[in-house]
């Protein structure tokens, strides 16, 4: 059978509020290629015990001196709050091409930001997630803090919420000037979202756990947008579960697991804490995975969406790739793969998309790597993903 090289994305329905019909998807090639770390590729063969912490990764490509970016742990297995995840526990790695990373150091906090004892916490905050921005002529880090077991959170205002850390103009820097956790004057995010996905066009998007409401056209539990103040703490408006919200999971095999069943066989799910939002040309375009509500991952895709208005209204979800059964990673069939965690950077005018692949009946056992694979993409302009100059 003749494999094509490009994988075409469905097409997504108009997006309702504008009646302006979305763009097809990118388009993808075919052969997904692992992403390596010091020669050993990330997820199981780098760090194989306790959480597969490399798996907590970001990626970013720094046209001025056309280098990729990597931030991850690399803790195997650490000791989960206080050893191997805290912010001076990632590590930072250079590329030529994105897919062979040569480790540079970790990070530490550098003079003139503030300190995590600040804002309450008692340890060094666990990193979960991460997400790596530019915002104006900085690069930012932002980092997304699991909820603490113990009461009160040894995290302080860290608790469930997104932190954000300041790199400069160089995203090889890794003195950090950290500027706290993301704060409001009334009601900020924190223990009411599960992950950043970017920060563009001076709005934070965060995956919140919101809930349906009635006369609120949308189920809950999607993408909002948060209007950003860099400033230290960083400042967001106050907390609206009637924001402008992406709606995720309307016309997809799942549901919000916080609703009730709308039946029709549909699986109750979320949307995974590690997902993306960036700019391409005039639309924003969104990332994310599925997964089961048990934590399983469900698919062998990933899901996309696209705001045409600077994210005030989103078009209908969409399956990202037209048909998976085509990808091969490493040049080797892989039909049984689940994807989720996916990060997406735009490198010139085109797109490459790092994800998990889970590959369950790998010989010994269940397997879990971090991917890229290339699209076919024009943009108007380079890597967009921050502020308005």
């Amino acid at each position: 059978m003749r494999v094509p090289h490009y994988l075409a994305g469905l097409c997504l329905a108009a997006v309702a509020a504008t009646s302006v019909a979305a763009p097809q998807p990118p388009r993808f090639e075919t052969a997904a290629r692992s992403v390596r770390l010091d020669g050993v590729r990330l997820g199981t063969d780098l760090t194989p015990s306790g959480y597969l912490n490399s798996l907590r990764f970001t990626v970013a490509y720094d046209p001025v001196d056309a280098q990729w970016h990597l931030w991850t742990l690399t803790a195997n297995p650490g000791v989960y709050p206080t050893s191997g995840f805290a912010l001076s526990d990632v590590v930072h790695a250079t590329s030529a091409d994105g897919y062979d990373f040569t480790s540079t150091g970790t990070l530490s906090y550098g003079p003139g930001g503030v300190l995590p004892a600040n804002f309450g916490a008692t340890i060094d905050p666990p990193v979960s997630y991460l997400r790596a921005v530019k915002a104006g002529d900085s690069w930012k880090l932002l980092a997304w803090h699991a909820n603490d077991q113990q009461s009160p959170s040894r995290w302080g205002q860290y608790n469930y919420n997104t932190s954000i850390s300041d790199l400069g103009p160089d995203p090889g820097n890794r003195v950090v000037t950290h500027q706290g956790p993301v704060s409001a004057l009334v009601t900020g995010p924190g223990g009411f979202h599960v992950g950043a996905y970017g920060l563009v066009n001076d709005q934070l998007y965060l995956r919140v756990d919101s809930l349906f409401r009635p006369g609120v056209d949308r189920d809950g539990g999607g993408i909002a947008r948060f209007a950003y103040s860099d400033a230290s703490p960083p400042l967001v408006e106050d907390w609206s579960a009637y924001g402008e919200e992406a709606e995720l999971f309307r016309g997809t095999p799942y549901f919000w697991f916080l609703e009730s069943n709308p039946g029709g066989g549909r699986t109750a799910a979320y949307a995974h804490n590690a997902g993306r939002v960036l700019a391409c040309g005039g639309l924003l375009q969104a990332f994310y995975a599925l997964r089961d509500v048990n934590g399983g991952l469900t698919q062998n895709n990933l899901w996309y969406l696209e705001s045409p208005d600077d994210g005030m209204n989103w078009s209908a979800p969409q399956a990202l790739f037209g048909d998976p059964a085509f990808l091969t990673l490493d040049g080797a069939w892989a039909p049984s793969a689940r994807f989720s965690n996916p990060e997406g950077v735009i490198h010139g005018d085109r797109l490459r998309v790092y994800f998990r692949w889970q590959q369950p009946d790998a010989p010994g056992g269940s397997v879990d790597y971090v991917v890229a694979l290339d699209s076919e993409l024009a943009c108007d302009g380079l890597f967009s993903d921050g502020f308005e100059d």
